[in-house]
C-alpha cells in the first residue's frame, strides 16, 4: 500500500509545520501578538491536516480488512509504531498551544 506510505510522509510534514508554528507563536508571543496569534493558527491548521490524513490512513487499512485481505504483521506493527510516534508529537505540540492559550 503505497499511498500509506505517502500519507504518513505528508503527516510527519504537517506535524513537522505545527511544531514550528507552535514555536514561533510561543516566540512572538510579547513582542508581536498579532504575529504569534498567525503562527498559532497556523499550528492549530497544520494539526487538523493530520487529523485528516490519519484518518485517511485508517480508512485504507480498515478497507483492506474489510476486502478480506489479511493485513500483514509486520504492516500493523510498522503502523502502530508510526501511529504512537505521531501522537506523542502531536500531543507535545498540542502541550505547547496550550502554553500559548495562558
Amino acid at each position: 500500500m503505497k499511498i500509506i506510505k505517502i500519507i504518513v510522509e505528508q503527516i510527519d510534514e504537517e506535524v513537522c509545520g505545527a511544531e514550528e508554528y507552535a514555536k514561533c507563536a510561543t516566540k512572538y508571543k510579547v513582542e508581536d501578538k498579532a504575529l504569534a496569534d498567525m503562527y498559532f493558527e497556523m499550528a492549530n491548521q497544520e494539526l487538523m491536516h493530520v487529523d485528516k490524513l490519519h484518518a485517511q490512513v485508517v480508512r485504507y487499512i480498515q478497507q483492506h480488512k474489510a476486502s478480506g485481505k489479511e493485513v500483514p504483521e509486520s504492516m500493523e506493527y510498522v503502523w502502530q509504531w508510526l501511529h504512537d510516534k505521531i501522537m506523542d508529537n502531536v500531543a507535545r505540540i498540542k502541550v505547547m498551544l496550550d502554553m500559548y492559550k495562558k
